[in-house]
């Protein structure tokens, strides 16, 4: 009798640890899914996600390898490439249709924007975010790995941060030589994503925001881009919704002249569309000089 008491027990906690880990599995298997469908809903290009762990208890996500395919006809493997990602939720709203999330931080983010042949990558990813925002499909992208009825769960993200940002941009003009330009960005600081409307925000929107403020904190390093492809970054980005209600903050070697870029990106590429890299960055001087001479004088 007591040996088969102690087969039963076994058999249970077996049959405890077999279930906990395809449920472990299944829920990482429905945070991955979401992530890859919200990036290719928003940017109309395969989105794919190497692994996801959520911590059921701790209410932490660990990301690997969030890759975003280039538009079609372009070289480079990927449009945008992301090595780790760490989330933070209040574990209490894990669970929710609302989930509030204190911390997300994305590092190691690798992106590449060429134009070849009159063809711009960053102008169909552009195009297809201008589409996702005004409701319109994007471009034909691979069937999504759950319906979009399934994928609205909303997040409340007090601070998200991109850090260790490289960007290879690559201009072949018709008819003109190969330009290769590094950019490189330390840190993109965004803060309370979605509290401003009460509601939070989708995966998609999220995914959205963070192209948008790469692309706009790259069209703040104007000195080291190309003027063609300046002008074009601003046109596009202009034509988009505001990033958000969030405050934006870039850190780096060009501080606060990148922070301006991303805060109103679109007036300042709008006033410098004939000379676009150098009356973006005298620009950009003036107001930082202004906001000295304000504080200098003591007002507001």
């Amino acid at each position: 009798m007591i040996k088969w008491l102690i087969r039963l027990v076994l058999g249970c906690l077996v049959l405890l640890v077999i279930a906990g880990v395809v449920f472990v599995y299944y829920i990482n298997g429905i945070a991955r899914s979401a992530v890859e469908y919200g990036g290719t809903y928003a940017l109309g290009v395969e989105t794919t996600l190497d692994s996801v762990d959520v911590g059921l208890w701790s209410g932490e996500l660990e990301l690997a390898g969030l890759s975003v395919a280039n538009p079609e006809g372009f070289e480079a493997e990927h449009f945008f490439r992301l090595g780790k990602g760490h989330v933070v939720t209040e574990a209490g709203t894990l669970w929710e249709d609302r989930v509030v999330v204190p911390q997300v931080t994305l590092s190691g983010l690798s992106m590449n924007l060429e134009k070849k042949s009159g063809k711009a990558n960053y102008a169909v990813i552009i195009d297809n975010l201008g589409r996702f925002e005004s409701k319109e499909p994007a471009s034909p992208g691979p069937e999504p790995s759950i319906p979009p009825a399934k994928s609205g769960k909303q997040y409340i993200v007090k601070k998200l941060i991109v850090e260790n940002i490289e960007v290879q941009v690559e201009l072949l003009p018709i008819g003109g030589s190969l330009t290769r330009v590094p950019v490189k960005i330390d840190r993109i600081e965004l803060t309370d994503l979605g509290s401003g409307e009460g509601e939070g925000v989708k995966m998609d929107q999220l995914i959205a925001i963070v192209t948008k403020a790469v692309l706009s904190a790259v069209v703040g390093k104007a000195g080291d881009l190309p003027a063609e492809v300046l002008n074009e970054l601003g046109k596009g980005l202009e034509g988009l919704g505001e990033i958000g209600t969030a405050a934006t903050k870039v850190v780096g070697e060009v501080g606060n002249k990148v922070g301006q870029a991303v805060e109103g990106v679109g007036k300042e590429v709008g006033k410098g569309l004939e000379d676009a890299g150098k009356k973006l960055e005298t620009g950009l001087g003036g107001l930082l000089e202004m906001g000295k001479k304000k504080e200098s004088e003591g007002k507001p």
